[in-house]
């Protein structure tokens, strides 16, 4: 049982108790015997945020006999732990949890150095915070940006309502043109339902798909200044916003597909890498450059609308992975706008999406955020394992590309600006090895 002494004492200090002041302490002896359960079920699986509202809840316990102290006890060492990896770069946290470890240490600190205030993370959270604002293109964010958000937020919202990405005119031509690679990509592929997790069939892909591009666009757009000014044909830049991040997608889930088709062909040659003989390095070499060339050709052929006879056959658990490797980034990205304009509607569509590929990818999803934090290095063979691996080599190719056609200032979409640059499309199959 927990140790109830202090909210009994509480109680009982004025003789009468309140209906309120009874109500406070149940809610109160609840929360504390929640985190003690908490603590007990195990700590691995818990967030820096999760762990510092525990730690703020059982702090109090510091050195108690009873349930309450011993939780405390143990979440200390494991907390102390995790910030001092953390600090000595041991550890690495995803971008949406720094502001979460800072906030666990300043906890610690209150309890083991109130006087002193010695923190050892909170450098590297701000110097991380730095690289990934300028990695996200998000330097130039303030407060001041709040209106500018809630104003294009709402211009999009009402573009949005009722969007149908995929209509056809009454000639069976896109309604939308920006659309128009990214629903005969969908015509061209046969999805083959995951074993373990994944999308079950095309219409699941295709709502998810887009409803990743929309988070995306909104996330892009809702930070310039210039658009909610913009005239109705120029706002049509969400269309394309939204096209080119299902492009995106698009490419991510056919080279994801042929890395993991490639590693599951050659993974006897691939287990010992490191010790081929000659004749086995000139094999793998010959089979990366036909690697190579399928890559380049599938690239080109969606640019080119240009499909091969037949369909390419897509797995549910590689096309899953692509999406949540999508929402882990966009987690990443929109909690800092969060943080850094106070505006905190995208933040939280972000999180509700991730929320929901979380529950629905129980297997796949926690490789996918493992790999982004930790950095996936290596080959890997089958299962979720293979395909979390051949997604985040993917999406980090393709997205570096994408932010490259960004920086750019081309105006028109990221289809367009690979169809009119040649080398930036070479170079996608490349880089994968």
């Amino acid at each position: 049982m927990v140790d109830e002494t202090k909210l009994n004492d509480s109680n009982q200090a004025g003789g009468v108790v309140s209906a309120g002041e009874e109500n406070a302490a149940d809610a109160k002896r609840r929360e504390l015997q929640q985190a003690v359960e908490l603590v007990n079920k195990g700590l691995d699986g818990l967030s820096p945020e999760e762990l510092t509202r525990i730690y703020r809840i059982l702090k109090t316990h510091s050195g108690e006999p009873g349930a309450a102290g011993e939780a405390f006890a143990k979440l200390d060492a494991f907390a102390q732990k995790q910030v001092k990896d953390f600090a000595e770069g041991k550890e690495k946290v995803a971008p949406e949890d720094l502001t979460g470890i800072q906030n666990l240490e300043t906890e610690i600190v209150t309890v083991h150095n109130p006087e002193t205030r010695e923190l050892s993370a909170a450098e590297r959270v701000e110097r991380e915070k730095r690289e990934l604002d300028a990695q996200l293109g998000l330097t130039h964010l303030s407060p001041s940006f709040k209106p500018v958000i809630d104003k294009n937020l709402s211009e999009m919202d009402a573009m949005l309502a009722g969007f149908d990405a995929f209509a056809r005119k009454p000639d069976g031509t896109p309604l939308h043109p920006e659309m128009a690679n990214i629903a005969d990509f969908f015509e061209h592929v046969d999805l083959q339902a995951g074993k373990e997790d994944g999308v079950k069939d095309k219409e699941e892909l295709r709502r998810e798909l887009l409803e990743m591009a929309i988070l995306q666009a909104e996330s892009e757009l809702a930070v310039n200044p210039a658009f909610a000014g913009l005239s109705a044909a120029e706002r049509k830049r969400l269309l394309q916003a939204i096209g080119s991040h299902a492009d995106a997608m698009a490419l991510e889930m056919l080279k994801a597909q042929f890395l993991a088709d490639f590693q599951t062909e050659n993974a006897e040659l691939l287990a010992h890498k490191d010790n081929l003989t000659p004749e086995e390095e000139k094999e793998l070499e010959k089979k990366i450059r036909e690697f190579n060339d399928k890559v380049k050709t599938a690239a080109r052929g969606y640019i080119e609308r240009k499909y091969p006879s037949g369909h390419y056959s897509l797995s549910g658990t590689n096309a899953a992975a692509v999406i949540i490797a999508n929402s882990r980034n966009q987690v990443a990205v929109n909690n800092r706008i969060a943080e850094k304009t106070g505006h905190k509607t995208l933040k939280e569509r972000a999180l509700g999406f991730d929320a929901r590929m979380k529950e629905k990818y129980p297997k796949l999803y926690p490789a996918v955020k493992k790999g982004i934090v930790s950095g996936i290095v290596g080959y890997a063979t089958g299962g979720v394992g293979l395909a979390a691996l051949s997604a985040y080599r993917s999406y980090q190719l393709v997205r570096t590309s994408y932010k490259t056609y960004k920086d750019s200032g081309f105006e028109g979409s990221y289809w367009n600006y690979l169809k009119n640059n040649k080398k930036s499309l070479s170079l996608l199959p490349r880089q994968l090895f």
